[in-house]
């Protein structure tokens, strides 16, 4: 593993979370340190984000439902965040691509296995942790 920081989140309203939680301990096992934010709010969550130093930021949406909290969590992470790499995984991506496209992500992944391979990539960019 490459030992590379990496945030995983929740979108704000999201139930689902056994999914980013699997990915998260996935990852783990893979020897990515993990910080795994769940169960925040919008300001909450920009406010750790914000905060923090971590380049890579996964964020998991469970569905088309949540694509509004999605795109202003992307935005306002861009704002404050303008160097990090944005990746959106979950159901939100394969049922609706477009939607999460037009928020101006680095990557989108269907599943932790695409997610791992590019955040590999991803981390390539972003250069030493």
């Amino acid at each position: 593993g490459r030992h590379y920081p990496v945030i995983f989140a929740a979108v704000p309203g999201e139930e689902h979370t056994l999914g980013v939680t699997l990915a998260a301990e996935l990852f783990r096992r893979q020897g990515w340190e993990v910080e795994l934010l769940l169960a925040l709010s919008h300001d909450e969550l920009v406010a750790r984000i914000g905060a923090s130093e971590t380049l890579l930021i996964a964020l998991s949406g469970a569905g088309p439902r949540v694509s509004d909290a999605m795109a202003r969590l992307v935005a306002e992470i861009r704002e404050d965040r303008p160097e990090a790499y944005l990746l959106v995984s979950g159901q939100i991506v394969r049922e609706s691509p477009d939607a999460v496209r037009v928020m101006g992500v680095d990557a989108m992944a269907t599943d932790a296995i695409h997610a791992e391979r590019k955040l590999r990539l991803l981390a390539k960019i972003a250069g030493p942790a």
